[in-house]
């Protein structure tokens, strides 16, 4: 099927006393084709004092053999075992603009698996002027344990717009494209608070 997403909220909250121990998700798109606007989606799981702390994972956005485009959405994840802005086992996601940021005990801003992901809109033209921006979309990923901008386990990514960031590591070792004249341009990896500056 297809849904058209645009100008709204999802929030959800899990607490560590629930014995619910499977994956979370807010949207799940398998074999569709979804696209989203300008959506605010978030996930956060709160702990009590005095309860054992059962973490599960959780994610934004999982595509399973869907086609998932993306303008302009903001996805927010705190705490979880491991959390994730985007996955994708199959299929493909389209990030246009819009902002993932991701905090948890292992936090990956997007996880790419058998799947194709493009972040960003191709320019081509290889121009200084080119239209290419190094701050939209961005890609936040900070895990007490590890934070990863963008993974990719077997899958295809292009790297068109955007700034990645993560306090273990912020990109995949090789994307299959970059925007031509892109390769110069540096992102950011955020480790103890401090931000350098790794090219691509």
């Amino acid at each position: 099927g297809t849904l058209i997403l645009e100008d709204s909220e999802i929030n959800l909250t899990r607490n560590n006393y629930s014995d619910y121990e499977y994956p979370i998700t807010a949207i799940y798109n398998k074999n569709g084709i979804l696209t989203t606007n300008n959506n605010e989606i978030s996930i956060e799981e709160t702990t009590e004092t005095g309860l054992s702390n059962k973490k599960v994972s959780l994610a934004g956005i999982t595509n399973n053999g869907g086609t998932t485009t993306l303008t302009g959405d903001t996805i927010t994840i705190k705490n979880g075992k491991n959390a994730y802005g985007i996955q994708t086992t199959s299929g493909s996601i389209a990030m246009q603009s819009g902002t993932i940021d991701v905090n948890s005990q292992t936090a990956y801003g997007i996880f790419i698996d058998n799947a194709t992901v493009t972040l960003g809109i191709k320019d081509g033209s290889g121009l200084k002027t080119a239209d290419m921006s190094t701050s939209n979309p961005e890609v936040r990923a900070i895990g007490s344990t590890a934070g990863i901008g963008v993974k990719n386990n077997n899958g295809t990514f292009y790297f068109y717009d955007g700034k990645l960031i993560g306090n273990t590591y912020a990109k995949p070792e090789t994307a299959q494209e970059i925007e031509t004249g892109f390769e110069a341009r540096y992102f950011l990896v955020h480790s103890d608070e401090t931000i350098t500056e790794v090219p691509f």
